[in-house]
């Protein structure tokens, strides 16, 4: 509120016109970014279920988070410069997503950081035969196409 009232104050000394509210600002905003990432979630849901695969991998949107949507695993590592955290994959073939949070405590100067996202876990993707890890670098995964994100080959 007491923001609020400065940045009234200061609209009238610049003589700005008509009435602005912090809070509108900021509640559009938050409402914009959260419209973004569930349509980005939904267009990698369509891309994924549209090429046969079992679920998709990509990153940089800054929404951790590993789910299963319509029975399709969207795995999402956030990033690691603001919240700090990642996706690994287990021998097994578990997906778990983990945060360094003293890290990001540690290196934001300015105000506390936000706490991150407890561990998750998906369903275990199928397990690799120890021959699969010498076919390819990558194996179970193939470049992306234009949605810039790692899908996963479905497996017999």
């Amino acid at each position: 509120m007491r923001v609020n009232g400065l940045l009234t104050r200061l609209r009238r000394l610049l003589r700005r016109q008509g009435y602005w509210s912090l809070a509108g600002y900021a509640k559009g905003h938050v409402k914009r970014a959260v419209s973004f990432i569930f349509d980005f979630e939904e267009s990698v849901i369509h891309a994924v279920r549209g090429r046969h695969l079992d679920g998709v991998i990509c990153g940089h949107i800054h929404s951790a988070t590993i789910k299963t949507r319509d029975g399709l695993t969207y795995a999402n590592c956030g990033d690691w410069v603001d919240s700090c955290t990642a996706i690994v994959e287990h021998l097994d073939g578990r997906l778990e997503l983990i945060a360094a949070c003293e890290t990001a405590a540690a290196g934001a100067a300015a105000g506390p950081a936000a706490p991150p996202p407890q561990a998750q876990q998906t369903p275990t993707l199928p397990p690799r035969s120890p021959a699969a890890h010498t076919q390819s670098p990558t194996p179970g995964f193939r470049p992306a196409a234009p949605l810039a994100a790692a899908p996963v080959s479905r497996r017999a």
